[in-house]
């Protein structure tokens, strides 16, 4: 029995000649680190593993780049408000929900005139814009700049002559000394083949005080529950090719050296992604499953974790000023 709430690709359409094998850890760079832990499919052959240093889980084979390439080129985003037709390319249900969301975790604001949001792998940046609005809402501050980092290059409209939205892609075309107030990487990290290269530029670009928050699938565990059932729970491979449990977030910031510059603000189950409204069954079904989550860490059947970050030291621009 197969139980998937979005279908990306067939997995009948992944062949062998499309995979290369894995050999280093994408997110900590370890060699050679990987531990096999359960068969994921027979043809072509691919097994889960899990990086001895970081934690990690992930897959022992993945498609080559060029097949990765092809793949989110097709790449099939939520409608925000499929009833209402928005058509706003975004990876959640309820803008406004997400945005309120983010507003509660991040107190306080920067003191300042003008905040600057990085939203990377946003889509169109309708979820950040959103944000912006309610930053704006709060009266404090003259306007929000927000720049979109992602495949689409059509970001959506402003509506609001305070908010400003500019499109950016690669992430490393941005100049090395922008600095961001506030950087979101909502379900994004889980689809790049070296998230800690990523994960390191964004630290990069965060100014001193500043947020970041980060929201990603952490299902393998409930992977391996739900296949004694004899139900096989879809990881949505190839696109999804990583799982990063609780304690990944911790780790990941030691095994990149970055201790002395991030402080946990707040860490817990993500936010479900479907609301009752448009998914009644399956948001009730993920909230069930996230309430033990966040009473004890011992419950790992969460299916997603978010975790928000502040940047309380600046090692790098620290050691340049020395430098000079």
């Amino acid at each position: 029995m197969q139980f998937s709430d979005y279908f990306f690709m067939p997995l009948d359409e992944i062949r062998d000649e499309d995979l290369v094998d894995v050999d280093r850890c994408g997110c900590c760079g370890a060699k050679n680190a990987f531990r096999q832990l359960r068969l994921f499919r027979e043809k072509p052959q691919i097994h889960f593993v899990k990086c001895r240093r970081c934690g990690a889980v992930t897959y022992d084979r993945m498609l080559r780049k060029e097949k990765l390439d092809e793949v989110y080129e097709k790449y099939n985003y939520l409608d925000n408000d499929e009833k209402d037709h928005t058509g706003d390319k975004i990876t959640f249900y309820g803008k406004e929900r997400f945005a309120r969301h983010l507003m509660k975790m991040m107190k306080p604001l920067p003191e300042q005139n003008k905040i600057r949001i990085l939203d990377f792998g946003g889509g169109d940046g309708s979820l950040s814009y959103a944000l912006g609005e309610s930053i704006m809402q709060t009266g404090r501050y003259d306007s929000v700049e927000i720049v979109v980092v992602d495949y689409t290059d059509t970001p959506c409209v402003s509506k609001e002559k305070n908010i400003s939205l500019t499109h950016c892609f690669p992430l490393s075309a941005l100049p090395a000394d922008e600095l961001f107030d506030i950087v979101i990487a909502s379900a994004v990290l889980e689809h790049l083949p070296s998230p800690g290269r990523e994960f390191r530029q964004l630290v990069d670009l965060t100014a001193l005080g500043g947020y970041l928050y980060f929201r990603s699938p952490y299902k393998y565990p409930l992977y391996c529950l739900m296949k004694r059932l004899g139900i096989t729970l879809d990881m949505r491979y190839p696109r999804h090719i990583w799982d990063f449990s609780s304690s990944w977030w911790h780790r990941i910031v030691v095994c990149l050296h970055l201790e002395d510059q991030l402080t946990v603000v707040k860490d817990g189950p993500s936010i479900t992604e479907k609301t009752m409204k448009d998914h009644f069954l399956m948001a009730i079904g993920a909230n069930l499953l996230k309430a033990p989550g966040r009473v004890t860490r011992r419950w790992h059947y969460v299916g997603g974790w978010e975790i928000l970050y502040r940047k309380t030291a600046d090692k790098k621009r620290k050691q340049n000023e020395n430098k000079a």
